[in-house]
This record gives structure tokens, sequence and C-alpha cells, in this order.
């Protein structure tokens, strides 16, 4: 899912891993 929204897809990945 790289290339749409990939502002909201970092976020939201980065968070995630952190998170985690």
């Amino acid at each position: 899912i790289e290339g749409d929204g990939g502002d909201v897809c970092g976020v939201l990945f980065l968070g995630f891993y952190v998170i985690s």
C-alpha cells in the first residue's frame, strides 16, 4: 500500500510499530 497517502501510511505504520 505504498504511493497512496504515503503520509498517512507512514504515520500509521510508525505509530503501530512504536506501540508494538
